[in-house]
Formats: structure tokens, sequence, C-alpha cells
């Protein structure tokens, strides 16, 4: 498995982390990633002042994980979308951390 972590960092509690709220592509995530093993749900945690909010996700390979990275209907759905809710809400997105092989 490789693993990588994406890090959101809040300006304070009172502003919601970014969360996908889009039905169809957590529907084609479902059916493309996680049934088929390519990817495991991630595990999301959240610092004990509430500030920072960590996502440990599992892929199958590095080879997957890129393919997740640059696949245009993920960018459009999803890194696009919470890029630009960061940029509006004042939340830090951490250069995602890769740990690589596990």
């Amino acid at each position: 498995m490789f693993k990588i972590i994406k890090k959101q960092v809040r300006p304070n509690t009172s502003v919601a982390f970014y969360e996908v709220t889009d039905n169809e592509f957590m529907a084609w995530l479902a059916e493309n990633y996680f049934k088929t093993g390519k990817m495991l749900p991630p595990t999301v945690t959240v610092s004990e002042d509430g500030l920072e909010q960590s996502a440990v996700v599992f892929f199958q390979s590095e080879e997957v994980a890129r393919e997740w990275k640059y696949n245009p209907y993920v960018a459009e759905k999803l890194h696009d979308p919470q890029d630009a809710y960061c940029a509006a809400n004042g939340i830090e997105l951490l250069p995602t951390i890769t740990i690589g092989e596990v």
C-alpha cells in the first residue's frame, strides 16, 4: 500500500473544513476506487485544538496514487472545489505528505 496524508489548517473553529458534498462523485469514487481495492476510504482526524484536519489515504500502489492525483475528473470534482473553498475561507492546504510504500 502507498500512503499519503493531506492536511487542512483553518483559522479558527467557526470555519468548517472542506467536505465533499457531490454525491455523484462519491458514488464514482466508491465504484472505481474503494470497491476495486485501488484506494481505502480516508481516515480523518482533527487535532486537539480543532484547527488541523489530517486525512490519511492508502492507495494500492504509487502508480494508482498518481493516477488519482492527475485524473481530470478528480481535479474537477475534488481538487479544484477544495482549493477554491479553502482559499475563500482562509484555510491553508498543506502540501501532501507522501509516506510511500508501507
